[in-house]
């Protein structure tokens, strides 16, 4: 009896010390640790894709061959809204604007925002009246998930940012707390802008009202991630100031070789990943 007794007991021991040894000193898989700890403080819905085009219009087929197939690769890709930066008809008339918006209403499964460009108000540039009966605004701001997105108009250059718009915006970014992406059509302080003759010849309004836009943005306060542009057919990169700037390149307008010789000047848009407060540009050739 007192050997069986001892047996028992033996076993006892032996399987607590199993035990113990897999609940207690077994080293834990450090990658297992690492992902438990990543969804904690990692979610993702703060991970998102946007697309940004520019100057789809042509002269005589606004909805050109190179636009249509832009649109269906943003379609199969994993951005949640687009921005068209701008130049999106030639004339800017009403046959124009209502061919493009129902093609986009009818072909582009997400959400989509529109930035006045200079072509889009050649109907009607000091009033832009054309524009907005098919465009319920000339700026605007909205939110997505945690970033925030501010669409701006300097498509006539005799004006550059009306006061209005820039006072707007002053209390728009007041307001936000998140990081602020901005789109635009005319891109201002181009590096050689004097020497390859692509200022546009603005007028000292338009560049006064580009100097206080430049001190609304670089203000850390404001959270100016990025301003993206179109207007000149071609990717530039370059900073105004502290804040990055992205002149996004033609999707069906012809593309401008001759400045700086850029080789990025095909016909393109961009995929633009944010995660939190940061993102990446991805430059997309349209195929």
């Amino acid at each position: 009896m007192k050997k069986l007794i001892s047996c028992l007991l033996i076993i006892i021991i032996l399987i607590a010390a199993f035990l113990a040894y897999f609940w207690f000193i077994k080293p834990k898989d450090d990658n297992q640790d690492l992902g438990g700890r990543i969804k904690d403080f990692v979610s993702d819905d703060e991970k998102f894709t946007f697309a940004v085009i520019s100057d789809s219009e042509r002269k005589d087929d606004n909805l050109n061959k190179k636009y249509k197939q832009a649109i269906k690769q943003i379609n199969q890709s994993d951005a949640e809204f687009l921005v068209h930066l701008g130049d999106s008809v030639h004339f800017g008339n009403n046959k124009e604007f209502a061919e493009f918006k129902n093609y986009m209403d009818k072909n582009l499964d997400i959400p989509y925002y529109i930035v006045p460009g200079n072509h889009d108000i050649l109907a009607d540039e000091a009033g832009k009246g054309v524009f907005l009966k098919y465009f319920t605004d000339l700026y605007d701001s909205w939110d997505h998930k945690d970033s925030h997105f501010v669409v701006l108009d300097n498509s006539w250059n005799l004006e550059g940012f009306s006061d209005q718009q820039l006072n707007w915006l002053k209390k728009d970014l007041a307001e936000n707390q998140n990081p602020v992406y901005i789109f635009m059509h005319r891109p201002t302080k181009i590096p050689y802008e004097d020497l390859y003759e692509i200022n546009d010849a603005g007028t000292k309004q338009s560049f006064a009202s580009y100097e206080k836009f430049y001190e609304i943005i670089n203000k850390p306060e404001n959270n100016v991630k990025e301003v993206y542009s179109g207007h000149i057919h071609m990717h530039f990169p370059f900073n105004l100031k502290s804040i990055p700037m992205t002149i996004v390149g033609s999707s069906g307008s012809e593309p401008r070789y001759d400045f700086m010789k850029n080789d990025e000047s095909y016909y393109h848009y961009f995929e633009v990943e944010v995660n939190g407060d940061e993102h990446v540009n991805s430059l997309v050739e349209i195929e």
